[in-house]
């Protein structure tokens, strides 16, 4: 199954610097959140090679808001950058 996360209340879309090998699922009530591993045995985390600042002024130059952000947090957003 693909999945996509959201980040509440950015106006930009973010180009991610970094996913980690944590994966939290914030819609549940933050008495029942757990973390979990991604990729057991697994690195703690991965750079993304990806050109993040010229990928965001690409974005830029066609009216797309973009943002660098160094790290895509313990949802979907990092479980995809993590596994891809």
């Amino acid at each position: 199954m693909a999945r996509l996360g959201e980040a509440d209340g950015r106006a930009q879309l973010s180009v991610e610097r970094s996913g980690i090998n944590v994966f939290v699922n914030s819609v549940q009530p933050p008495e029942q959140r757990k973390e979990q591993t991604i990729v057991e045995g697994s690195p703690c985390g991965y750079f993304s090679p990806l050109p993040q600042a010229r990928l965001a002024q690409r974005m830029r130059a066609t009216g797309v808001p973009p943002a660098v952000s160094n790290t895509a947090g313990t949802y979907y957003c990092n479980e995809s950058l993590y596994v891809v």
